[in-house]
């Protein structure tokens, strides 16, 4: 796709977290934050830590495809965290609440975000359309000092559907009221953010950072870089 076919493109969607914001890197910088301040991680080492967060992680995107409600997920995956570092589950309400304060305020963004966002205002209706809830995914957008480049907010928890649902990317629409093949939506998970974007007639862009394979969509765009875009629009 070249700037030609993007001519009739009005709105363009992003998805927030690995694909504006770092979400990797920000939940490591404040686990880090934590095992320096708790005596708790004092016997174990930062990767560890890191190591068993992440698969605490995994296990509750399972969750979350389940239709856990999000608060609920969010506590099982505090939970499921500590019990494989051996941590008392009595010290889990005090990580999950400093975790969920700390992370979502650390200013990381996936590389070039702010450039594209900035840019992109200056041509484009701009939205954001992610799973999870309005305070959390706000906040980042905030540290972020991208909110006020966004036109329109679409939240998961907000709508009562999560991607790749239909109903997200319906409310989406409707919110812009734009016909799908007008808006392009971007985002770094090819299940949830091209799949799902893909049922209701979005134009795709997948951040694909990590050379991961295409599964049986095939995506309009396909970039490496947020900062390609401007090479297209």
């Amino acid at each position: 796709m070249d700037r030609s076919d993007v001519k009739d493109i009005d709105v363009i969607f992003f998805d927030v977290d690995d694909t504006l914001f770092d979400q990797h890197e920000a939940h490591r910088r404040a686990l880090n934050q934590l095992k320096n301040k708790y005596q708790v991680f004092d016997e174990v080492d930062l990767e560890d830590v890191i190591q068993a967060f992440e698969e605490a992680d995994s296990e509750a995107i399972e969750e979350f495809r389940n239709s856990v409600p999000m608060e609920e997920l969010r506590w099982n995956r505090s939970e499921k965290f500590l019990k494989k570092l051996g941590v008392t589950q009595d010290f889990t309400e005090t990580f999950h609440e400093e975790f969920y304060r700390i992370y979502p305020s650390i200013p990381v963004e996936v590389d070039g975000a702010e450039k594209v966002v900035k840019e992109l205002h200056s041509r484009y209706e701009l939205g954001v359309l992610t799973n999870s809830t309005e305070e959390v995914q706000m906040e980042k957008l905030r540290v972020l000092e991208l909110k006020e480049y966004f036109d329109t907010f679409v939240f998961s928890e907000e709508v009562g559907s999560r991607k790749p649902d239909e109903g997200i990317f319906l409310h989406a629409l409707d919110e812009v009221n734009k016909s799908s093949e007008r808006c392009m939506y971007v985002g770094n998970s090819f299940r949830s953010d091209i799949k799902g974007a893909e049922k209701v007639g979005m134009r795709t862009c997948w951040l694909n950072r990590h050379d991961e394979k295409a599964e049986d969509t095939i995506p309009d765009l396909e970039i490496k870089e947020l900062s390609e875009l401007l090479e297209i629009f």
